[in-house]
């Protein structure tokens, strides 16, 4: 008996560690396995930091914009605000709510996105190391 209940004990202890992972169920189709980021990216990508683009790829590669890096920043620390405030502004463009939410909390004085009116020229733009 003791050891049915110990073994159905680690049965659940498995598949309780394996939930956050099956329930992200994000995969990019250019991250493979052995990718030396593969742990960090679907680890964020399991707290909703990040989602890739639409056509299920990552592109690990390519140069992170000013408006990626924020979307991130905001999406780690104000997920909260950041979806109020995405609820919000609909018609804006996709990064907006999560600079917002950023601006709201003065992360982004100093930046290339410390001023709303900058928002539309500088988030397309590749994040600098200063940023």
């Amino acid at each position: 008996m003791k050891k049915l209940t110990a073994l159905l004990l680690a049965l659940a202890l498995c598949v309780s560690l394996s939930v956050p992972a099956l329930a992200a169920g994000t995969s990019f189709s250019d991250v493979p396995a052995g990718h030396w980021a593969y742990n960090a990216i679907h680890a964020a990508a399991g707290k909703g930091i990040i989602s890739g683009y639409s056509d299920g790829t990552f592109r690990p590669t390519r140069p992170l914009t000013n408006a990626q890096f924020a979307v991130m920043l905001a999406r780690a620390f104000f997920p909260e605000e950041s979806e109020a405030l995405r609820i919000q502004t609909e018609s804006k463009p996709w990064y907006w709510a999560n600079l917002q939410a950023l601006y709201n909390h003065r992360i982004l004085a100093g930046t290339a996105l410390d001023a709303v009116s900058k928002w539309h020229s500088a988030a397309a733009q590749d994040i600098s190391r200063y940023d």
